[in-house]
Formats: C-alpha cells, sequence, structure tokens
C-alpha cells in the first residue's frame, strides 16, 4: 500500500514530512521537478519554491487506499488504486497548515456551512487562498480518489468538494515566493 517513493518510516512512527526541495537524490529530484509542474501548469508560477514537503501518514494513506478500492471496486489482486486518483489544490486559510500536515484535510476545520472540503483543479484559483507565512505562499497538493466528489458548487468549473475526509489525502505541502 506504501508508494515505493516514499522515505522508510523510522520505527515506532507512523507519520512523518520529508522536505524534498534540495535532494541529491535522483527520484526526489524527478518527485520534486512534478510536483513544480504540476503547479505551474496550474497557474501559479513561482519566483521561487522555498520548499516542498512530501507528508508521510501511513495511516490516512491506507484508509485513503482501501476507499479507493472500495469506490472503484478493485479488488487487492487487481489495478492498483493510485491509476484511480488524481491531484487538486488546497488553499489553506487561518494558520491551519501544522494542523492539516498532521491530521490531514478534515471537515472539521472546514469554514464552509456546509463543512466539505473545498478543492480547485487549477492551483492558481487555491493560491487566492493560501495561508501566507512569512510572505510566503503555502498550499497542499492532495491526491483526491476519482469520481468521489459530492459536487461542482454552483457550476463553477475546477471547483471538487467532498464529504469524506478518506477521500482526499493531502500529498504534499508546498510553499513558494
Amino acid at each position: 500500500f506504501i508508494p515505493d517513493y516514499w522515505d522508510r518510516f523510522p520505527p515506532g512512527v507512523s507519520y512523518f514530512v520529508v522536505d524534498i526541495i534540495n535532494s541529491k537524490n535522483q527520484a526526489a529530484i524527478n518527485e520534486r521537478n512534478r510536483i513544480i509542474q504540476l503547479l505551474k501548469d496550474g497557474g501559479v508560477v513561482p519566483n521561487e519554491v522555498v520548499s516542498i514537503k512530501r507528508i508521510q501518514h501511513r495511516d490516512r494513506w491506507c484508509k485513503f487506499m482501501l476507499e479507493c478500492r472500495k469506490k472503484h471496486s478493485l479488488s487487492l489482486s487487481g489495478a492498483h488504486p493510485i491509476s484511480k486518483t488524481r491531484y487538486l489544490f488546497h488553499g489553506p486559510r487561518n494558520n491551519t497548515c501544522n494542523i492539516l500536515t498532521e491530521g490531514g484535510l478534515s471537515k472539521q476545520y472546514s469554514t464552509s456551512s456546509n463543512g466539505v472540503i473545498w478543492l480547485h483543479a487549477q492551483s492558481s484559483y487555491s493560491a487566492n487562498l493560501a495561508d501566507c507565512l512569512n510572505e510566503n505562499r503555502r498550499m497542499f497538493i492532495c491526491r483526491v480518489i476519482n469520481g468521489a466528489h459530492v459536487s461542482c458548487p454552483g457550476g463553477e468549473d475546477g471547483i471538487y468538494t467532498f464529504n469524506n475526509d478518506d477521500h482526499v489525502f493531502a500529498e504534499y505541502l508546498i510553499q513558494w515566493r
């Protein structure tokens, strides 16, 4: 279940964060370039990427993968659930980055009246909502289960809402200026 590009977990640890921005490892360099390209393809062209933190949360990841298998009726020996996911962006508000990094995106921290998790297909949209830290913007790049979203509110293209915390996995926290 655990992605092969994740770092090994220290004994007794089920959650930690790996900053891949300055990695010399070729796999991490490729991963970093892929994440920066996602950001750019979504409309944000940063002057400088300050950090990219991979959020390795084993328990949340396993729940996410199980939900993906259920949603797409995948057997344990069938297609890998990663093929049924995509990336969306979440601009956190109100200094919630640390809480969301540790606990994952959750409806309980939602500022909307209907208590759902809001994400967008374009990084530029989420960047407008993104938290600021020392003049740097911060945003989550989340893996989501295809077809698991509740709606695209108001018919606005690119906005997705989720009412199940386990259908969204905050995989990266990127900081840029």
